[in-house]
């Protein structure tokens, strides 16, 4: 074994190594011909060679494999945490699974800070993509934490401009329908920009099945942990205060734990969980390397992910408490097309349908209450737009529901691609009843209380 691995960081870190030493020293003593010194071509030239071929050069499949090969034969059953056990086998030193500040996170890993200390090459670009997710996520978490803060102060402005709320109960299905939506959509938007603005796709942006493949991994594993909590581990439970402003400010409590619940999720070295994380390491995919001349996409700024989230946020609000006052908000499909301007004058008014007119797919859509043409709002073109896709996805007919968190739904289940396409305009976001102005006329006419009133 070559000289100046030094044991003696290891026992003054305070991890425990356990009955892994001896497996782990093989682990060092097989990677330390060369590749732990920063210097071999993938080092040095680092900015030269595309990352998939850094990762390979480096052997980091193979050390990303060992490492999991002592974690899960040693300390796992020694109950040694999974990034203790992938620091320690690594000698990085660091650590994940919560959010917030983090200073040795924020850093990251840079080679240099770690060759005196026997890492390899390969182990650092591991541990520096395992880093560079936890910073992802709490880039999220910290947006989370800033659209909330934003959007308080105006919680009761908002229900006395759209709908006056008196002692409405929410269930906790609706809660777990608000975090299917809204988690997924922003989640996933943010990580998106993230992974596009990486080296790896950078290079190869026509990859783009590896990167959904990514995204679809990462919100599988979000869905399946939090369809397996219960509602009570992310939402208060009020009975001396249901009422809709009491369920916004819930939404965001859900919000935050559910993302504190991932991130703790993602690195409890659970066979899933290590699936998830190679998922989106594999590759190279988060490390530095040639980018081919290719200009990188840059990734949401934190105040673009902010009013992302707001925007998803208020785009599921509205619609819901709209249905659940007096308001009783549908669309209307005029069955014109755009360019024939307002097509209906009765009973609308000619500036109520300018206010509320909605052009989705080159046809015309208005958003309307039997008892008033033109709910108290500026145009919204997600809510007919998703309005819309949720009436074909039931079929071509009102009353569709999202699929349930809980339950016996899987997380595939849920369409990821539209929810990225689409973002507030995506099924489900709204699920307003759809219909015709004269079926609207003929069932308010005759005061017919339908489930979808005023559509059928």
């Amino acid at each position: 074994m070559a000289d100046g691995l030094p044991w003696d960081l290891i026992a003054q870190s305070g991890i425990h190594i356990g009955t892994g030493f001896d497996h782990r020293y093989r682990f060092f003593n097989s990677y330390f011909d060369g590749l732990f010194a920063c210097s071999s071509d993938a080092d040095v030239y680092a900015h030269d060679i595309p990352p998939p071929e850094r990762w390979e050069q480096l052997d980091c499949a193979n050390t990303w494999v060992d490492a999991l090969d002592v974690f899960r034969q040693y300390d796992r059953p020694s109950e040694i945490s999974f990034i203790e056990s992938m620091s320690v086998t690594l000698l990085t030193g660091v650590d994940c699974g919560w959010l917030g500040e983090c200073p040795s996170l924020s850093k990251g890993c840079q080679c240099y800070r770690h060759q005196e200390q026997g890492t390899t090459s390969g182990g650092n670009e591991v541990m520096h993509s395992l880093v560079k997710i936890h910073i992802m996520l709490d880039r999220f978490y910290n947006a989370i934490v800033a659209a909330r803060s934003a959007t308080a102060n105006s919680h009761k402005a908002f229900i006395d401009t759209f709908a006056a709320m008196t002692d409405y109960c929410m269930t906790c299905d609706l809660f777990m329908d608000a975090l299917g939506l809204l988690v997924p959509t922003t989640m996933g938007s943010a990580f998106y920009y993230d992974l596009l603005s990486t080296n790896y796709f950078t290079a190869y942006p026509y990859r783009v099945g590896d990167l959904m493949e990514a995204i679809d991994t990462l919100i599988a594993s979000w869905t399946n942990t939090v369809k397996d909590g219960r509602p009570s581990d992310f939402f208060n439970e009020r009975s001396s205060d249901p009422t809709f402003m009491a369920f916004m400010s819930d939404i965001w409590s859900g919000w935050l734990r559910s993302t504190e619940a991932f991130a703790a999720h993602l690195f409890n070295g659970t066979d899933d969980a290590i699936h998830t994380l190679g998922t989106l390491i594999q590759n190279g995919q988060l490390i530095s390397g040639s980018t081919e001349g290719n200009v990188a996409i840059p990734p949401m700024e934190p105040i673009e992910i902010q009013l992302s989230i707001e925007r998803a946020y208020y785009g599921f609000i509205i619609p819901r408490i709209w249905r659940s006052s007096s308001t009783k908000a549908f669309v209307i499909d005029a069955g014109h097309e755009c360019e024939e301007g307002n097509p209906i004058s009765d009973p609308f008014f000619d500036d109520d349908a300018t206010v509320t007119l909605v052009c989705f797919e080159n046809k015309v859509y208005y958003i309307a209450s039997p008892d008033n043409p033109r709910p108290d709002t500026c145009q919204f073109p997600g809510t007919p737009a998703s309005t819309v896709r949720s009436y074909r996805q039931n079929g071509n007919k009102n009353g569709w529901t999202l699929k349930r968190l809980q339950g016996n739904e899987q997380a595939e289940d849920f369409d990821v691609s539209d929810m990225l396409e689409n973002n507030i305009a995506a099924s489900g976001f709204s699920t307003l009843p759809l219909c015709g102005a004269e079926e609207a006329n003929l069932n308010w006419a005759a005061g017919r209380d339908t489930q979808n009133y005023p559509c059928n």
